[in-house]
């Protein structure tokens, strides 16, 4: 009670709703929250430093309109159907951000300023306000800084394999298969951010093999470590039950 607001007001169509209703959030957060990040319920946050909140990581890039959290996108961990136990404990192999063949390894999604933001697209801000005004606010104008404030990210990143921005202060764990029945049923469901009859409505072919090369447990050891600093023996089992309990990955193939 109190931590979720359901909205009405929007009516959602079949397909191709999806970048619409998120331009609609944007005007309902604006004046509301310094910062909105629309995410999937696979879609994990990461910060690098485990005592730091996400405000508090948001601190140092005040003065830019978005920032790009970068995907590590899992694959299934050799679950064929789906497990029991939390998603990051059963999910723990992921692709490389510089070698896998997807692009999508090397996506990301963006954290922006609501009242900064006209229109939304599904990974970044589309159109920023001050693009429409006569003298731009700032250098960082449109500006969808990568978190190690060297790059503004665009579109074109998605297709890049070298010169990648560091994974620096946090990033965005993609649990985007899980497991091959999950998998399944999600290429079922199809694309809300397109229309039915688009050329790419439905997602193709098995969980790809190179979402499971790097075994990687950063987020596991982040809960970890903030869990052993709460006081209240009940709320951390609670919690361990609920963050970390599973059956872990499978055996994967040689």
């Amino acid at each position: 009670r109190g931590l979720v607001r359901l909205f009405h007001e929007y009516e959602c169509h079949a397909r191709g709703f999806q970048n619409d209703a998120y331009t609609f959030l944007l005007k309902q957060a604006a004046g509301v929250t310094t910062w909105l990040m629309i995410v999937d319920i696979d879609e994990f946050i990461t910060i690098e430093d485990d005592d730091t909140d996400i405000a508090g990581a948001m601190a140092e890039y005040a003065t830019f309109d978005a920032v790009a959290l970068m995907w590590r996108v899992y694959g299934t961990s050799g679950h064929v159907a789906r497990p029991q136990g939390s998603v990051i404990a059963n999910y723990r192999y992921r692709a490389s951000t510089r070698d896998a063949k997807d692009s999508r390894a090397r996506s990301f999604k963006s954290i922006v300023k609501p009242e900064t933001c006209v229109r939304m697209a599904t990974h970044m801000c589309a159109a920023f306000v001050c693009q429409y005004q006569g003298a731009r606010a700032s250098t960082t104008c449109g500006c969808t800084a990568s978190t190690d404030k060297r790059h503004c990210m665009s579109e074109d990143y998605l297709f890049m394999r070298e010169g990648r921005p560091a994974f620096v202060r946090m990033w965005m764990n993609h649990y985007r298969t899980k497991s091959e029945q999950d998998w399944e049923r999600k290429k079922a469901r199809g694309r809300a951010s397109v229309t039915e009859d688009s050329k790419n409505s439905k997602r193709k072919g098995p969980p790809p093999d190179e979402y499971n090369l790097i075994r990687d447990e950063t987020i596991v050891d982040s809960v970890k470590a903030r869990l052993g600093r709460l006081e209240d023996p009940a709320e951390v089992k609670r919690l361990h039950a609920l963050l970390l309990d599973g059956e872990g990955p499978r055996a994967l193939p040689a």
